[in-house]
């Protein structure tokens, strides 16, 4: 059977956790044989549960039959499924089930006398690079889960949950909502220790209406802290720092200094960024201890998700373990994150950076012009390009592309721009 990747259960666990019914009656339940949980049936190693998720394309219940083969040991279905040769506990919804799973699995961990945090992310913007940069910094002290890519919805974050097992020291848990209510959900299933927030923007916002919901869906992390928790904020970002009024206890601060009165517990001094776009500054705490970091990641923007990475360590988890210098040299020896954002490719002499996903259109370009005070143009790329016949644009070019792509399919976008006229 493969290792533990969340607290072994046993079948009659698991049903009682999820409020399901065990299909049929006869199996043996009282032995701890689930030790991992997937959605995905090509995923399904001995001893994992799969949960049948019907989405818009895929129904994971069509999967059911076949993955008692590959060693699941139950599979939670909305329905029975007949001849399949696999325990099924059945439930009224299997998203909802996933999660109450997963609640029950950090509970189980936090029951444990070892220690064990978590550190939950929301914003607009930069948070799947501050889970990134979190984990790299918190590995060093001990077993720390962190999601791939940005798994931080309602299904991606149970999953998460569901790889943390007694060994973890660790959780690091993106939040992400598209919708008032959304991070409430998630922090019912997973309350964080530390919460950390890094912006409000107008990313989603025709979902949101405004800047102020935007702001409220995000300040439900801070709302769904465990008693006594403490809050990471952007003192640079108003509807982030008004937060500081709902924080159950105490609240740290990151940010660029602004006002000479601000109280910053790590801040960024010269800020600047070399010919590869790698940012270098001075990172200094509240004592006025500094240290001298070169980011090994691409950015200007990533400063601000450092200082908070370096907030969300220094102090809350970690004084003791990293000195200054030691968190400086550890990012800059991070020198790639599952970021949105691809590697600048030079096609033909004209300089193209794809974003892609979520990030929002006028953040991005905003962030380009601050950078290099120079005009961008961007677009929107999907399965068929559509661009404007009379658009001229100076290097850099900002263009928006779906994920996944490889290197050979930017640059055909690339030339395609070149060859249009788009580009100059």
């Amino acid at each position: 059977m493969s290792s533990p990747t969340m607290m072994p259960m046993s079948l009659t666990e698991i049903a009682q956790a999820v409020d399901g019914r065990l299909m049929p009656t006869t199996v043996p339940t009282d032995e701890p044989v689930a030790i991992s949980a997937f959605t995905d049936s090509r995923q399904i190693v001995p001893g994992s549960v799969f949960v049948a998720i019907a989405g818009e394309r895929v129904d994971g219940h069509d999967f059911v039959p076949k993955v008692g083969a590959q060693g699941a040991v139950a599979a939670l279905v909305d329905h029975e499924i007949a001849g399949a040769q696999v325990p099924q506990i059945v439930v009224e919804n299997t998203v909802k089930a996933l999660g109450a799973l997963a609640k029950h699995n950090i509970e189980r961990r936090r029951a444990l006398e070892s220690p064990f945090t978590v550190i939950g992310i929301t914003g607009s913007v930069g948070k799947t690079t501050t889970k990134d940069l979190l984990k790299s910094l918190l590995s060093k002290m001990g077993d720390t889960v962190a999601p791939v890519g940005s798994f931080n919805n309602e299904i991606g974050l149970p999953l998460t949950s569901l790889k943390v097992n007694a060994g973890t020291r660790f959780l690091v848990a993106e939040m992400g909502a598209n919708h008032v209510g959304e991070i409430a959900n998630l922090t019912s299933l997973v309350p964080p220790d530390i919460a950390v927030v890094l912006k409000v923007g107008v990313a989603h916002l025709g979902e949101f209406g405004s800047a102020e919901r935007i702001a409220q869906a995000k300040s439900e992390i801070v709302r769904g802290l465990v008693p006594g928790g403490l809050t990471i904020l952007n003192a640079n970002d108003e509807h982030v720092a008004a937060m500081s009024a709902i924080a159950p206890a105490d609240v740290l601060w990151f940010g660029l200094p602004q006002k000479e009165d601000a109280q910053l517990d790590t801040t960024a001094l010269d800020v600047r960024c070399d010919d590869l776009d790698h940012p270098s500054f001075v990172l200094e705490d509240k004592t006025g201890r500094h240290a001298n970091v070169t980011l090994g990641i691409c950015g200007q923007h990533n400063v601000m998700n450092a200082l908070a990475a370096a907030d969300g360590v220094i102090i809350p988890v970690a004084a003791e373990f990293f000195a200054l210098r030691g968190v400086a040299l550890l990012m800059q020896s991070i020198e790639k994150v599952q970021s949105r954002i691809n590697p600048a490719l030079e096609v033909d002499g004209v300089l193209i950076t794809m974003y892609t996903k979520t990030l929002h259109c006028e953040e991005v370009c905003q962030r380009v012009y601050e950078a290099f005070s120079e005009k961008v143009f961007h677009t929107f790329i999907s399965r068929s390009i559509k661009l404007p016949d009379s658009t001229v644009a100076a290097a850099p070019v900002v263009v928006y592309a779906p994920e996944h792509k490889t290197s050979k399919e930017y640059r055909e976008v690339a030339r395609e721009l070149i060859a249009r006229g788009i580009v100059a």
